[in-house]
């Protein structure tokens, strides 16, 4: 999702939170080499949140009820 904002929205983050996130990489390439992997559920999630935000993000809405309504 960084990854997503980072490079369509051109957001950026604070320090701070890219410490975070190298934190998270870390976890998530640790786990990789332990497993020989990732699993199709992680696949899922990582994509199903990405595409998620990023079209709530695109279409300027702040909530979950936002989303599921067209606006007239």
């Amino acid at each position: 999702m960084v990854a997503a904002g980072r490079l369509i929205f051109k957001e950026r983050i604070s320090t701070l939170k890219f410490i975070a996130v190298l934190i998270a990489a870390v976890g998530v390439i640790s786990n990789i080499i332990l497993k020989g992997g990732l699993s199709w559920e992680a696949i899922v999630i990582c994509v199903g949140y990405t595409t998620y935000f990023s079209v709530r993000k695109a279409l300027n809405n702040t909530d979950l009820a936002a989303f599921l309504f067209w606006k007239c």
